[in-house]
């Protein structure tokens, strides 16, 4: 059985199928459509192809130094000043990314179920859940992934098989009539909507690797950027010639009202979205726990209790009382800040693969002479036992 402050290989490669999917399935396609029209697949497919390529890099670090944290890598890189600065500016595109998944559950409620939420209240239980993550070992997060694996597949399923039929593909083409500049615009543009390799890094230490180890995280990742791949084509497919008539909050439950009669028989496949919150929620969960961690690295003495509420805290205010609109939000995500936050998604993964192969040997079971000797390693393995409690 796996220690529950670790997860199980097949565990990291249920979150990281889960990560792909997250946040990039309803909305982000209908955005980049509005954005970069047709040429906005293209926009998708080159962020996808850059996660996976990053997911295997984190992946063979995890297997090559399997004992090694987050913490350590970035303390035998940068040294403890160093690593400090490298978590500040980690849990800040991490809050950054809170935000944008809060905010996007929000308006994806209130644009496919309900108008009048009243998110000052519908937002304490969910930070209440990200809060109780966050104080529990991250083998509980693993766990919760495996649980709801099976309603998360099935839930794709479903929607793939109500999204499927009478899809006008041709509506795809043609591509790149102007260039390649819609393009390289949209890359630029929504950058935070991604990096959600920098995420996995998280399990640095915390995975016993087997077997094939990267090759299953690969497909994992590759599945769930195909899901997506999927439900962009079909969005693109549906509204290329409309695009006037998108905005932000029009996602794929706005084609599914009308498949097989759901208009006429309620809306059944709210049961199938339910089922792939549960994606989101993991993601969000391992986002906020890895924010916690971050915050209490830099502030060793600092009380977990109290760091996950104060964060839980100013996340609420900022997404209820400052980015009150989805227009808001979106203007935030796309805007100056991505500029400032979005390399740092793309370089933590760097920064770590970097870290095992300069400052660590390959794995191997060190002796207590050994441990003795490397105070690095005693310093990450002091500060992850303290992360996890």
């Amino acid at each position: 059985m796996t220690p529950i402050n670790r997860v199980s290989e097949f565990q990291f490669c249920v979150v990281t199928f889960f990560c792909a999917m997250a946040v990039k399935m309803f909305m982000l396609p209908a955005l980049v459509l509005k954005a970069c029209g047709r040429d906005g697949v293209a926009v998708i497919f080159v962020y996808l192809v850059v996660e996976t390529i990053l997911t295997a890099l984190v992946a063979m670090v995890l297997k090559r130094n399997e004992d090694v944290t987050f913490f350590g890598f970035m303390t035998a890189l940068f040294g403890k000043i160093g690593a400090c600065i490298v978590a500040l500016l980690f849990a800040a595109y991490l809050f950054a990314k809170l935000l944008l998944m809060v905010g996007e559950i929000k308006i994806f409620f209130s644009t496919s179920i309900y108008d009048n939420i009243s998110w000052e209240f519908m937002l304490v239980p969910l930070l209440a859940v990200l809060v109780a993550f966050s104080l529990k070992p991250i083998g509980c997060i693993g766990r919760g992934a495996e649980i709801f694996f099976p309603f998360v597949s099935l839930g794709a399923i479903i929607l793939s098989l109500l999204l499927i039929g009478n899809v006008p593909l041709s509506n795809l083409l043609p591509l790149f009539t102007d260039g390649a500049g819609k393009t390289a615009d949209g890359v630029l543009k929504f950058p935070l909507w991604f990096g959600d390799a920098s995420l996995l890094c998280a399990f640095s230490g915390k995975v016993k690797p087997k077997g094939n180890f990267v090759l299953k995280a690969v497909i994992a990742r590759a599945i769930g950027s195909l899901i997506v791949m999927f439900f962009t084509v079909i969005m693109f497919a549906t509204y290329a010639d409309v695009t006037d008539y998108i905005d932000y909050g029009h996602n794929v439950s706005s084609m599914t009202q009308y498949s097989l009669g759901s208009q006429e028989y309620g809306r059944f496949d709210y049961l199938v979205y339910s089922c792939w919150m549960f994606a989101l929620f993991i993601k969000a969960a391992l986002n906020f726990r890895t924010l916690c961690n971050c915050v209490g690295f830099v502030a060793a003495k600092a009380n977990k209790v109290a760091v996950s509420l104060i964060g839980a805290s100013i996340l609420y205010l900022i997404s209820t009382f400052v980015f009150s609109s989805p227009s808001l939000l979106y203007d935030f995500c796309s805007g100056p800040a991505r500029i400032a936050l979005a390399p740092i998604g793309l370089l933590i993964p760097v920064a770590v693969v970097i870290a095992a192969f300069a400052k660590y040997e390959k794995a191997k079971e060190p002796t207590e002479g050994e441990n003795a000797k490397n105070p690095v390693r005693i310093a990450e393995t002091m500060q992850s036992e303290a992360n996890d409690g």
